[in-house]
């Protein structure tokens, strides 16, 4: 190992940067307070990083710099049967190039809250790829550039999840919540496919739209869309195509071309996902009905019929909002289940709560959530654990920045490492340990730390945080009343030990695991829980 120190001829003693070689591993580099010339100087000779830390197969440094790197992230995780996570990064600031592309990565809170919140006008703006267009992605709010059309997004969005409106939302909430706790009565085994359904009830809020069954057509529409997108856009995807575009310009019938018909594919659902939803509620506007949801509304509040700009925005935004609401709830459910399976004492801490506060007879609804804090803090704790956006979505600058010496060029590639400041051991600690505990009080209320970085920063927070907030905190309170998850057994009456497995891509969540859910009481059946539910049918 060769360790060397560089420093500038006018700086202190802590003004150094420390360049560290190893095998497969190439460098880090970690700047204190570095001359906006200085670090120009620096940051221009600086080798690519991603290839030799995409090659490396033994335990590494880990370096989050950018989506891409979830790639490494993914192989970190599944090392979680012998506990062996990779130690975050150095540094709360680290410079890096992938590729050609500078990306600057943020480990801190106060760093991210200092840049994102406080000079939100420099770094709001979305790094652009030559991917999002082919792949039907340039539409979507989160990758918008900072401009006249992300923000007509946002006004339309802003308004109907704005927090004082998410009340108007829960009874279409508690009905969803009851129908996946049905399907979990009548199939317990196939819960991951239950919890997929969950996130219809965004459909009715934007389209006044309420999906029969799993097959439902305008519910495949949106799933066959984001199951492309994931796949189609993922970290190996961008990669390649932004270092080789001449793959897109081939034909389809190039032998071996996969990229051009994947392209093919996701422009098709693309335009699927925004026309087929949208005309179903223009259609039956047509008709003089007057469907109480997003679409409608704001059609009518912005005079859509006219414009066509604004038609096409409403449709952008509206099926962005499900893909959004789509990937944090499902993948924070999955988390919370994987947590209980791996924690029973959580478990039955939380239903003793629930017990106490609600009894037998009913089920759980909003009124309650002030009297279940131990509730919340598992929330909150799914959430630190193990983030659905463990890097968030990158942020870029639209102009240079000097921040505490650290020369930041424009168009830099701004990444929010969520994962680095939900398992800081000073804030967390022994951040990989799942424990509620740590957002209560001696006295039993609630600590001010809502885990906000999950939810993003800044002008490019997360517009549907509340919707998601109180969707998943019915979810898991009412699955907790009825249900108890526990691990699954073999033809002994052994436990199955579990290995987690976690997707891999900008938003990671548990693969299907072994597991069994059981009813909590004797007496549960169907005709019981519609009693509870107030249900007539499913």
């Amino acid at each position: 190992m060769d360790v060397k120190e560089a420093r500038g001829p006018t700086h202190s003693s802590r003004c150094k940067l420390r360049v560290k070689l190893t095998g497969n591993y190439r460098t880090w580099q970690k700047f204190d307070n570095v001359k906006p010339s200085k670090a120009r100087l620096i940051t221009s000779h600086t080798p690519p990083l991603l290839p030799y830390a995409m090659l490396n197969t033994e335990p590494i440094l880990y370096l989050a710099t950018s989506v891409f790197a979830l790639v490494s992230l993914s192989w970190a995780r599944k090392q979680w049967q012998n506990r062996k996570h990779l130690p975050l990064p150095p540094g709360d600031i680290i410079y890096a190039r992938l590729l050609t592309k500078p990306v600057l990565v943020i480990n801190s809170e106060e760093i991210a809250r200092d840049l994102f919140e406080l000079r939100s006008t420099i770094y709001s703006d979305k790094p652009q790829s030559i991917v999002y267009e082919p792949f039907a992605s340039d539409f979507n709010t989160a990758l918008l550039p900072y401009g006249d059309r992300w923000r007509l997004h946002r006004r339309i969005l802003h308004q109907p999840f704005r927090q004082a409106n998410i009340p108007t939302y829960h009874a279409g909430l508690l009905r969803t919540t009851h129908q996946m706790l049905f399907s979990f009565l009548q199939d317990p085994t196939n819960y991951a496919s239950h919890i997929q359904m969950f996130p219809a009830f965004v459909m009715s809020i934007v389209y006044d739209y309420q999906p029969k069954a799993k097959d439902d057509y305008l519910l495949h529409i949106m799933r066959r869309y984001l199951d492309l997108i994931v796949v189609a856009v993922g970290p190996s995807t961008l990669m390649i195509l932004e270092a080789f575009p001449f793959l897109l310009q081939l034909p389809t019938w190039f032998p071996g071309v996969t990229y051009k018909r994947a392209s093919v594919e996701c422009l098709q659902a693309g335009h699927d996902v925004k026309e087929i939803p949208f005309q179903y509620v223009k259609e039956r506007m047509s008709n003089r009905e007057m469907p109480a949801c997003v679409v409608a509304d704001t059609m009518n509040s912005m005079n859509g019929f006219e414009n066509e700009v604004i038609e096409a925005a409403i449709k952008e935004a509206a099926c962005i909002a499900f893909a959004g609401a789509h990937e944090t709830t499902v993948g924070t459910i999955l988390v919370f289940l994987l947590a209980m399976n791996f924690h029973p004492e959580v478990q039955a801490k939380a239903q003793a709560d629930i017990d106490r506060v609600i009894g037998k007879d009913r089920l759980p609804d909003f009124n309650d959530r002030p009297a279940l804090p131990y509730v919340d803090a598992i929330l909150r704790e799914t959430l630190r654990w193990n983030p659905v956006f463990p890097m968030g979505i990158p942020h870029a600058t639209t102009t240079s920045d000097i921040y505490k010496g650290y020369f930041i060029p424009k168009g830099v590639t701004v990444i929010a490492n969520t994962w680095a400041m939900t398992h800081n051991e000073e804030k967390y600690p022994n951040p990989d340990e799942f424990k509620p505990e740590r957002f209560i009080r001696e006295d039993g209320s609630l600590t001010s730390d809502t885990v906000p970085s999950v939810f993003g920063w800044g002008r490019r927070a997360c517009v549907g945080r509340h919707l998601g907030d109180a969707a998943v905190w019915i979810a898991i309170t009412s699955f907790l009343a009825t249900f108890s998850v526990h691990k699954a057994l073999d033809e002994h009456g052994e436990e199955v030990p579990v290995v987690p497995k976690f997707s891999s891509g900008i938003a990671i969540h548990p693969e299907t695991f072994p597991c069994r859910i059981i009813p909590r009481f004797q007496d549960a059946s169907v005709e019981r829980l519609m009693q509870l539910t107030g249900l007539d049918s499913l």
